[in-house]
C-alpha cells in the first residue's frame, strides 16, 4: 500500500507479535523488516503480544484470539489517549475467526486510505481559508492584534 500510495503524510506502524509457535520471534520480525523499506514506515516488536490483547476486544475477535495479523487504519485525527483508539477501518488474514467482509483486500483498503487522505487535506485546507482572515498582518486598522477574537475554551490573559 505504501508504494501505491506516495502521500507524505501516510504513516504506517508494523508491530508484529510473538504468535506462532515457531519462536525466534524478534530476529524474524528484523528479517520481514526489510520487506517496508519504506521511510514512513515504523517498526515494533510488542514481545508479549500486549497490542493485540488491547485491540482483541476492540476488533470483537474470538475470546483469546489476539488481534494479530490485522491491519488498522485510522484516520488522521484519531489520536490514542487514556485507552487504545477503536480504528476507522480495518482488514484481516485471520480467516473464518474474524468478519469475512473484512477479509484482507489490498485494493479496498489503499482505497479507504487514499479517501481518508484526501478528507484530511481538504479539511486542512478548509482551515487554513477559514482562519487566513484572522491572520493580525492582514488586518488593517482601527482592527489590530488586540482585538481578535478569543478561541474557544481559551481565556483572556
Amino acid at each position: 500500500m505504501l508504494a501505491q500510495i506516495p502521500d507524505p503524510n501516510l504513516r504506517a506502524y508494523v508491530v508484529w507479535l510473538p504468535v506462532l509457535p515457531s519462536g525466534a520471534w524478534e530476529s524474524a520480525a528484523r528479517r520481514a523488516g526489510g520487506r517496508i523499506p519504506d521511510a514512513r514506515a515504523t517498526r515494533y516488536f510488542d514481545r508479549d503480544a500486549h497490542l493485540g490483547h488491547l485491540y482483541a476486544p476492540i476488533l470483537h475477535l474470538p475470546e483469546g484470539l489476539p488481534a494479530w495479523d490485522v491491519y488498522l487504519v485510522f484516520a488522521p485525527p484519531v489520536r490514542w489517549e487514556d485507552k487504545p483508539p477503536a480504528p476507522t477501518y480495518w482488514m484481516h488474514q485471520l480467516g473464518r475467526r474474524a468478519p469475512p467482509e473484512l477479509r484482507l483486500d489490498g485494493d479496498q483498503i489503499a482505497r479507504v486510505v487514499s479517501e481518508l487522505l484526501t478528507t484530511a487535506a481538504r479539511e486542512s485546507h478548509k482551515t487554513a481559508q477559514i482562519r487566513a482572515p484572522l491572520d493580525a498582518a492582514c488586518l488593517t486598522p482601527p482592527i489590530g492584534p488586540l482585538m481578535l477574537p478569543v478561541a474557544t475554551g481559551s481565556r483572556p490573559a
